[in-house]
């Protein structure tokens, strides 16, 4: 299992990091987790063709985590894809990127592959012969539950997720409220844990890995003029580009 952080930033790009992507690779298949903008650059930087992907995986609706979805698809189209792309995303996003792709003129009697949306509903949401990705919901977005009634469509989804391969546990977390939104992902622990920088306390994360012990710890997700985190142990700090083989 290789991971690889396509984007490290946190909602406000800057120069050196873009918003948030990653991309998981096993022996045969690859994987995107979240779509931040540039994604489909960030993949031919590193000789990865996007139109490979098997499927993408897409945390919460902020636009810093799927802002580069529609052109990935154009790119996928202008690359010939012939093979359905599953999109895993929140519900209540499938109607409005469906209608995003139309505008766009990505129509599907033209696209020359199908993108089929599924809900994040129901574990595992995919298991093949290379990969199962669960996913758990977390509190990210509870600040505009306030708002809900204004906003009937927007239903507060936001979710980490929990990957396993030959014998391995990988966790995204994604955004979170606080580091304990991941407990269920995370169960035992594992091999490998990208947590979010931006919203993750260091003291919180100590803690909690006391319960929930991995061999790796990769920070992502990290606001500009990052003053929290530094090194440290098997604490990562990533940067665009970076990977990790496990």
């Amino acid at each position: 299992m290789r991971w690889t952080v396509l984007g490290s930033g946190a909602g406000k790009i800057t120069a050196e990091r873009s918003p948030a992507s990653h991309l998981l690779e096993t022996d045969r298949k690859m994987y995107l987790f979240d779509a931040g903008d540039g994604v489909a650059k960030k993949l031919y930087s590193i000789e990865k063709k996007p139109s490979s992907l098997e499927a993408v995986f897409i945390s919460h609706l902020h636009p810093d985590h799927w802002g580069g979805f529609p052109l990935l698809i154009q790119t996928m189209h202008l690359e010939k894809r012939s093979s359905p792309l599953s999109v895993f995303i929140p519900e209540e996003g499938i109607t409005t990127f469906k209608r995003m792709l139309e505008m766009g003129y990505l129509f599907k009697e033209t696209l020359g592959f199908e993108t089929r949306f599924f809900p994040i509903l129901k574990n595992p949401l995919l298991s093949d012969e290379a990969i199962t990705v669960s996913a758990y919901p977390t509190k990210h977005l509870k600040k505009y539950f306030p708002l809900g009634h204004l906003h009937p469509a927007n239903l507060m989804e936001s979710f980490c997720f929990r990957i396993e391969a030959n014998g391995k546990t990988a966790v995204y977390s994604a955004d979170l409220a606080a580091v304990e939104d991941i407990t269920e992902a995370a169960g035992t622990g594992g091999e490998l844990l990208i947590v979010e920088g931006m919203h993750t306390k260091r003291e919180e994360l100590g803690f909690f890995l006391k319960f929930h012990p991995f061999s790796h710890i990769v920070i992502t997700h990290i606001p500009p003029n990052n003053k929290s985190w530094k090194e440290e142990d098997n604490i990562i700090i990533s940067y665009d580009g970076f990977y990790i083989e496990i």
